[in-house]
C-alpha cells in the first residue's frame, strides 16, 4: 500500500536522507551488509521487512537495483511525529509558546543526539534533558522550531514530554518485542535461552 501522503510544508527536504528501504522478505544479515556496500547507512529495522537508511539521493537508483528491494520511500517528517503533536502542529489560532518534547535519535549514545542538539540550539531551542546514552533528548520546541527539526537526518520520532513514570511492566510494549505475539500469537512461553 502506498504511505500516507505528508502535509503540505512537511515533506522531505531537498537535503533529506533519510528513506524505507522495504525488502521483498524477511531480511538476511548479507542483504544488509549489500545495502551498505551500495553506501547506505542502515540505522533502524521496522515492520515489515523494512530499513530506515541514511543516504544520498543519487545512491537510491543503486539500491533499487538490487533484486532484495521491494520498494524506497522517503521517510517524511510528517512520519516521524505523533498523531498528538501533528494536531498540535495543525491546530488553528494554537499558541506559539514552545512545547517540551521527547525527539528520538536514530543512533544510541552521544553523536546523534549532539548532531540534534546543535540543530536545535540553531533554530534557538533550548535543550531541557540529555543524557550522554539512550536514544532520547527532551528539547523545548515551538511549532516551527519542530517542523524544521523533525526534518533532520538524525531525528526518528518526535512525541510529547510526559512525566518520569515507572514504565517497566510494559518494556515488550516500548521496545517493541510484543509485535511477534501481537501479530502471530508468539510469546516466548516455554523457550529457554
Amino acid at each position: 500500500q502506498q504511505l500516507p501522503a505528508p502535509r503540505f510544508g512537511y515533506g522531505l527536504p531537498a537535503d533529506g536522507k533519510l528513506f524505507l528501504v522495504q525488502l521483498r522478505t524477511v531480511s538476511v544479515p548479507e542483504w544488509v551488509e549489500a545495502l551498505s556496500a551500495q553506501g547506505a547507512e542502515v540505522l533502524s529495522f521496522m515492520p515489515y521487512n523494512t530499513y530506515i537508511v541514511r543516504v544520498d539521493r543519487a545512491l537510491l537508483p543503486k539500491l533499487a537495483a538490487l533484486d532484495f528491494v521491494e520498494r524506497i520511500e522517503a521517510y517524511q517528517p510528517w512520519h516521524r511525529v505523533s498523531p498528538e503533536v501533528r494536531a498540535w502542529l495543525d491546530a488553528p489560532g494554537a499558541s506559539e509558546e514552545a512545547k517540551r518534547m521527547r525527539v528520538v535519535a536514530l543512533e544510541w549514545g552521544d553523536s546523534g543526539k549532539s548532531r540534534i542538539a546543535d540543530a536545535a540550539r540553531a533554530l534557538g531551542a533550548p535543550i531541557v534533558e540529555w543524557f550522554p546514552s539512550g536514544y532520547i533528548i527532551e528539547i523545548n520546541l515551538t511549532r516551527d522550531q519542530l517542523r524544521a527539526l523533525a526534518a533532520h537526518n538524525d531525528v526518528a520520532w518526535i512525541d510529547p514530554w510526559t512525566p518520569k513514570e515507572n514504565d517497566m511492566d510494559i518494556t515488550r510494549q516500548d521496545s517493541g518485542a510484543d509485535w511477534a505475539e501481537q501479530n502471530y500469537g508468539y510469546c516466548g512461553t516455554g523457550v529457554r535461552g
